[in-house]
């Protein structure tokens, strides 16, 4: 402040301030939850009718989820499986593995006989399943007359902790069962199996009538459990247990192998088989569980007039029958069974070895052992080191599987093999 002129003049000194700091509150913008309870406020806000279609729609969704589980649960179950695969699983297997890893298994005949096979003829289905219904015996009605080489394979599968096999209650209410496993059979009566991806298996119930249990597969076929003594008239086509069926490997083989050719045979690929195969499901209070069944024919039982020339053979006939696709049906052979008719291919066997029985150039390249078979019309032993588990005998080979419509009667589509070489020609080396 100062004084001029008698007036007083006041000074400011200005002062810079610094200016406070602005603080900005940011919030993220958020996407409202659906499922998140809305405040108190706005639920109070909510008429009866608003809350009442409110929890409708959540009880909506809240069914479409367990729904959802349902249908997840049940896409993850499967009669039988890999046991390759992890658990928890139901992927389709890739590895080659033995049928008895994955469960019960046995192989049956068809044989023709005016009576009823004993009770213990049963007791091979699946080791002890059948077993328990005490004094029945298994006959198959409605299938080809001269039924030797009718095979049924039947399975139990193990169970597993996974829960991914079906339990008897599931099977009970379906019309169709899926399985990542199926069997098969060769027209030499030997088992095999297929990794699928979760087929669709019919589903058929056994049911008591009388004393017996019945199960029709199909119109006119029919499987029944009988006792093992009494009159049944007719002739039933009887289902007896392949012998040493267990001293034998099924194995079940990945799809990658399906078609895979040897020279002019193929593995058959499952989907061009003619199965037959069925869930069955047993009355509740027998106790027994559901199994697998599958059955099969063959052309092989139809007759036929023998075809073809056959080749002309030189030094040991059999030379080869342990190799590539196995040793011809000799010329000489060929022309004394052109022409004739057969029953089936078993009485065609049988005439062809006592043809070869009248050949004295081929006889003597057997011993006195083998010779007293062939002339009982019965295949020779082939050398030790060439059988196959209990199969031991020489046997013969169509090159053009039958299952495939190669001629039954034609000599020219012969080979006569050794077992080991048989089993190598349908299955590969691992075999």
């Amino acid at each position: 402040m100062s004084s001029k002129d008698g007036k007083i003049v006041w000074w400011v000194k200005a002062t810079k301030v610094a200016a406070e700091p602005k603080i900005i509150h940011w919030t993220p913008k958020t996407i409202p939850n659906p499922d998140s309870p809305e405040p108190a406020e706005k639920a109070q806000s909510l008429t009866l009718k608003e809350r009442l279609e409110k929890q409708r729609l959540e009880n909506i969704k809240a069914n479409d989820k367990a729904f959802e589980e349902v249908q997840h649960n049940q896409q993850l179950k499967r009669f039988a499986k890999s046991l390759s695969i992890p658990s928890g699983t139901c992927d389709i297997g890739t590895q080659r593995e033995p049928l008895s890893s994955i469960g019960q298994y046995a192989a049956y005949t068809a044989s023709l006989n005016n009576g009823i096979a004993e009770a213990g003829s049963v007791s091979r289905v699946a080791g002890q399943a059948l077993a328990e219904i005490e004094g029945m015996a298994v006959r198959l009605i409605g299938l080809a007359p001269a039924a030797a080489t009718v095979v049924l394979g039947v399975l139990i599968p193990n169970q597993l902790a996974d829960g991914t096999l079906y339990k008897e209650s599931e099977i009970r209410h379906k019309s169709k069962v899926k399985t990542n496993i199926r069997l098969g059979a060769d027209d030499n009566g030997q088992l095999y199996g297929y990794h699928v991806n979760g087929t669709d298996i019919p589903r058929r119930s056994v049911r008591q009538q009388g004393d017996k249990f019945v199960v029709d597969l199909e119109p006119g076929i029919t499987i029944e459990w009988v006792p093992a003594s009494g009159d049944f008239g007719g002739k039933p086509i009887l289902v007896n247990p392949i012998p040493d069926m267990e001293k034998l490997d099924v194995w079940v083989h990945p799809q990658v192998d399906q078609g895979k050719e040897f020279e002019k045979t193929y593995i058959t690929p499952i989907e061009d088989t003619d199965l037959k195969d069925y869930i069955l499901t047993f009355p509740a209070d027998t106790g027994l569980p559901p199994l697998y069944v599958v059955y099969k024919e063959s052309p092989r039982n139809e007759s036929g007039v023998v075809t073809g020339n056959g080749e002309d053979v030189t030094g040991l006939w059999l030379e080869a029958a342990g190799k590539e696709l196995g040793s011809p049906v000799p010329s000489q052979i060929a022309d004394n069974l052109r022409g004739r008719e057969f029953s089936s291919f078993d009485s065609f066997r049988k005439a062809f070895w006592l043809a070869i029985s009248e050949d004295e150039n081929l006889m003597s390249q057997f011993n006195r052992n083998n010779q007293k078979k062939i002339r009982a019309g019965k295949a020779p032993f082939a050398p030790q080191d060439q059988k196959y588990g209990e199969t031991m005998r020489f046997e013969i080979h169509h090159i053009e599987e039958i299952q495939h419509g190669g001629a039954v009667y034609d000599v020219d589509n012969m080979r006569v093999v050794t077992p080991k070489n048989h089993k190598r020609i349908h299955y590969g080396d691992k075999q």
